[in-house]
């Protein structure tokens, strides 16, 4: 069985490819390979939350702020951490958060909730929050001749 780490590191694995395939025309089927992606994240979660359910969200919502601490690089200039930690919450809200409310099992609101909070109160200026991939999809906005309709 693999580690929540582990299944949270595939899930970043996409973060740069998912980022950049964020617009209008590639957010979904780019969202849609996320979910191939976090089969292995969805199935751990399904057996964290059977075996201990009550403390499974707070656990997984740290495991998410871990990674990020483990993995900051070493020499970044602050403005570079900045901007990682500024992709980093938009990965968190347009494909982790999105996912996890797509799921529809009994906790998903509740891992949604302790993720939000857990990331703003662990990174600075990092208030992330969970909307569905309908709402994300819904904030791309159609234009004509340079304006919004």
């Amino acid at each position: 069985m693999m580690s929540i780490q582990e299944t949270i590191a595939d899930l970043f694995a996409y973060e740069e490819m998912g980022n950049c395939r964020f617009s209008k025309d590639t957010y979904e089927p780019s969202f849609e390979k996320f979910g191939e992606i976090a089969e292995n994240f969805d199935s751990l979660l399904n057996q964290l939350y059977e075996a201990d359910g009550d403390v499974m969200c707070e656990n997984v919502a740290q495991a998410f702020v871990d990674y990020i601490v483990l993995s900051e690089e070493a020499g970044l200039s602050k403005l570079e951490a900045d901007e990682k930690q500024r992709s980093h919450n938009v990965f968190m809200a347009t494909y982790v958060l999105p996912h996890i409310l797509e799921m529809r099992n009994p906790y998903y609101k509740e891992l949604a909730k302790a993720i939000e909070k857990k990331w703003g109160a662990s990174f600075k200026n990092s208030k992330i929050k969970a909307a569905t991939f309908e709402t994300v999809m819904g904030g791309f906005q159609k234009k004509f001749l340079g304006f919004s309709l």
